[in-house]
């Protein structure tokens, strides 16, 4: 039997498991240890948050900053609030970080900052958070409180931002979390996103449109799951984080439906012949093959202007 639908089973069969979430963690750090922060992992992430400073476009640091999906180690955020981000508030549908877990992030900044890896990245931060992040005592706080003190505000639930006034952010970011998002859901994001922006604010996405068992079976295509039709999709999918298959077209058009225009597309895609060999399911047959192969795309998008057309294409459209 196939590598990756031995894990579709384990992670179906963890599905229906009262409190899934925790059986699924507990495979993850005894079974898979998928949950250890590595060092070049960490700075890998130390690159998203670059990357999400870089798509805002202004010369100075975004004040306000709303992260969508904090995940195990909270990186990113910090990164931001190191970089001169005023307030960050990160959230999540599930509380990931732990205390061992936030004590590994700020561990490695501090390795970050003595070999050089954190000024490359960010030649100018708060030396003063800096200072507190390598004096950080988290004994008697939670995650939560723990990563207030440095001015992140670590949220949980499922409406991103709930809390926070109409046009106050400046940029919103998020990295492998759009492509778990259903189409109706992610219509309801997106207008939430749009009464949280500022009408000058920006926002930065890198979504993997590609199959997540591909990661762990390295035998089976990239985009394996367009094989599949909807029906047998629903019974191979990970019912705890399950994938959307929306393709690359679709988000620009829920984008373009909520009122924001693509200012900036990078997008991945799939070897021509490799994709030639790809039998696809009737609902992709007829679609667009050029988006069909896209595997991940970094998006900057902003909210329309009144005079600007939903059928502009990204000036800055770039592929690989």
């Amino acid at each position: 039997m196939a590598r990756w639908i031995v894990k579709a089973l384990v992670q179906r069969t963890i599905g229906f498991m009262p409190n899934p979430d925790y059986w699924s963690d507990l495979v993850q750090r005894k079974i898979a240890s998928s949950v250890n922060l590595s060092y070049p992992f960490f700075l890998s992430r130390l690159n998203v948050a670059r990357k999400h400073l870089d798509s805002f476009n202004e010369e100075n640091c975004p004040a306000e900053v709303l992260e969508l999906g904090t995940g195990w180690f909270p990186v990113v955020p910090i990164a931001l609030r190191l970089s001169g981000a005023s307030n960050v508030c990160t959230c999540d549908i599930v509380e990931r970080v732990s205390p061992e877990r936030l004590s590994a992030t700020l561990q490695a900044f501090s390795r970050a900052a003595e070999d050089g890896e954190l000024g490359r990245r960010f030649p100018s931060i708060d030396h003063a958070l800096l200072t507190q992040i390598q004096n950080f005592d988290s004994m008697g706080r939670t995650c939560v409180e723990g990563l207030r003190s440095l001015g992140v505000d670590y949220t949980i639930g499922d409406t991103p931002g709930a809390h926070l006034p109409p046009a106050s952010v400046d940029l919103i970011v998020s990295h492998a979390v759009l492509e778990y998002i259903s189409e109706p859901l992610f219509m309801e994001l997106l207008n939430a996103f749009r009464r949280l922006l500022k009408s000058d604010g920006a926002m930065s996405h890198w979504i993997d449109f590609s199959d997540q068992y591909a990661y762990f079976d390295k035998n089976i295509s990239p985009l394996n799951f367009l094989k599949y039709p909807d029906w047998a999709w629903r019974l191979i999918n990970n019912p705890i984080i399950p994938l959307s298959r929306l393709r690359i077209d679709d988000i620009r058009r829920l984008f373009a439906n909520a009122g924001f225009e693509i200012y900036e597309e990078e997008t991945v895609k799939l070897d021509e012949n490799a994709m030639q060999k790809l039998p696809l399911a009737r609902e992709f047959a007829d679609r667009d093959i050029e988006d069909i192969r896209v595997l991940d795309a970094w998006i900057s998008a902003r909210i329309r202007r009144a005079n600007e057309s939903q059928d502009e294409v990204p000036q800055s459209a770039k592929s690989e």
